[in-house]
């Protein structure tokens, strides 16, 4: 099915449409990106799609800023990017993005079958896992380095 329980309307390169988007990846749901070209700010007549999103969901913006992104569960406006990603994260909605009581490895499932995989392996005795942008990968690699330790895993970018 086509169908996913969030929809992220915004313009692409701009952080709040990404929060949006990978707070919703983060907890392992399902959503539709629908994107649109618009100037850094915002201004009437710039975008036809910005301003019908910006005059129909008003509460899309922190003081005179106004977002770059339109987030909805379920056919429901929960706010702009930023706004959403925080409640997403604190996981107030996975009953409605259809993940509440989910197990992990059907939420995460590629992920689940990579780890998996190096678990089986038994020549794996040590695994690390972690984000390129995180000191504590690094912080980690550089320890088992000192003790010439092996270890197996995995770095992300995203």
């Amino acid at each position: 099915t086509d169908w996913s329980p969030a929809l992220v309307i915004g313009e692409a390169s701009m952080r709040s449409t990404q929060e949006a988007v990978m707070a919703i990846r983060s907890r392992g749901a399902q959503y539709s990106l629908q994107t649109f070209e618009a100037p850094l700010n915002y201004e009437v007549g710039q975008s036809a799609v910005w301003d019908w999103l910006h005059c129909t969901y008003s509460n899309d913006h922190a003081g005179e800023e106004v977002f770059h992104s339109y987030v909805f569960v379920r056919g429901h406006f929960v706010g702009h990017g930023f706004a959403a990603a925080e409640a997403i994260r604190s996981g107030t909605l996975d009953g409605p993005l259809g993940v509440q009581d989910m197990p992990c490895n059907e939420r995460f499932p590629e992920a689940s079958a990579v780890v998996k995989k190096y678990m089986e392996d038994e020549q794996h005795r040590v695994l690390l896992f972690g984000w390129l942008a995180c000191p504590c990968a690094t912080i980690a690699k550089d320890r088992f380095a000192s003790v010439e330790l092996c270890y197996s895993g995995e770095t992300w970018e995203d």
